[in-house]
């Protein structure tokens, strides 16, 4: 029997050229100029101003990664461009509302910098879009997960990394086990008519 893997939902990953040190600095410091975003677990900034001379490094290279997702992955005829921003810093033990399961509505794709990721900071969880696998086999009841039937994809980040899937997956962050804070920066790309 043929078996073909329809609908395949991308994940990619990318170590970035970029000093992750200058991204936790300039965080901590946000945190202390905008402490309304201060939460039980940690600290959420309002949306980042993506031309700043600290973000903006950080944002073209996204945007290379949308250019290329864009014309390579997708073939899209439209622009997908980098449109919000945003940092979340997650104490250790505890964790924010906003990393409990969800989506992004009206978002194509979803990028997560990770500027200090320490070991047991916490893993990203993705869902399928079909997650109704769950009612039909218990995962407990699959003696091996693969790509064909689990339910969720753990990703154990590293300080560097960059992580990109679309903005219709689920997904959530585990709490912060390190010791440390977990920051990352978060951002979000829409489709944009290519002229605007």
């Amino acid at each position: 029997m043929n078996v073909l893997g329809l609908f395949p939902t991308p994940f990619a990953l990318l170590k970035l050229n970029c000093d992750p040190r200058t991204y936790v600095d300039y965080a901590q410091n946000l945190e202390h100029i905008e402490p309304q975003g201060v939460r039980p677990g940690g600290w959420q900034s309002d949306f980042l101003d993506l031309t700043q001379e600290v973000v903006a490094p950080l944002v073209a290279q996204i945007q290379q990664c949308c250019d290329g997702l864009a014309s390579e992955l997708w073939q899209l005829t439209q622009r997908l461009e980098v449109t919000q921003g945003w940092i979340n810093s997650n104490r250790s033990a505890d964790q924010l509302a906003n990393n409990w399961n969800h989506l992004h509505p009206g978002v194509f794709m979803s990028f997560v910098y990770y500027a200090h990721a320490p070991q047991h900071s916490g893993d990203l969880v993705l869902e399928p879009p079909h997650s109704w696998n769950d009612y039909c086999v218990p995962e407990n009841d699959l003696a091996q997960l693969n790509l064909w039937n689990a339910q969720r994809h753990h990703y154990t980040p590293s300080t560097g990394d960059l992580v990109a899937f679309p903005g219709w997956i689920k997904h959530s962050a585990r709490p912060n086990q390190s010791g440390e804070h977990r920051i990352s920066y978060a951002f979000n790309a829409q489709l944009k008519p290519l002229n605007s």
